[in-house]
């Protein structure tokens, strides 16, 4: 698949909430995951996720740690060569009761035509 390609598929399954079906069928199997908060803290620290199968761990944590989601959007991606990027953001209460309003771009490198890394600014 083209980047073209990868990025109409990928921001369907995002707004439908599939992740699952985009991590099997859209990423390689040796993806490389990075959350990087520009302002790092205890709740949002730096992390590097190795592997699909780390990463649907991880995905399924986050997901879980969810109580509600009061709101959620992803904008059109934006595609450059083997890049891909989406401005996307939600607002969830946690079952811990915070409520977090995250808004992101998320980044996406592609090389035969799987994506092979994924970094997430907010």
């Amino acid at each position: 698949m083209t980047p073209y390609e990868i990025a109409d598929k990928l921001i369907t399954y995002i707004r439908e909430n599939n992740y699952v079906d985009a991590y099997r069928n859209l990423y390689d199997l040796n993806l490389v995951s990075i959350e990087d908060p520009i302002m790092e803290s205890e709740m949002m620290p730096r992390t590097v996720t190795i592997g699909i199968e780390a990463k649907l761990k991880s995905s399924e944590e986050w997901m879980n740690s969810i109580r509600e989601v009061h709101d959620d959007y992803a904008h059109d991606p934006i595609i450059t060569g083997n890049v891909i990027a989406i401005p996307m953001g939600m607002d969830v209460t946690l079952h811990d009761g915070t409520r977090m309003q995250l808004d992101e771009i998320a980044v996406y490198g592609v090389q035969d035509g799987k994506i092979i890394k994924e970094q997430f600014i907010y």
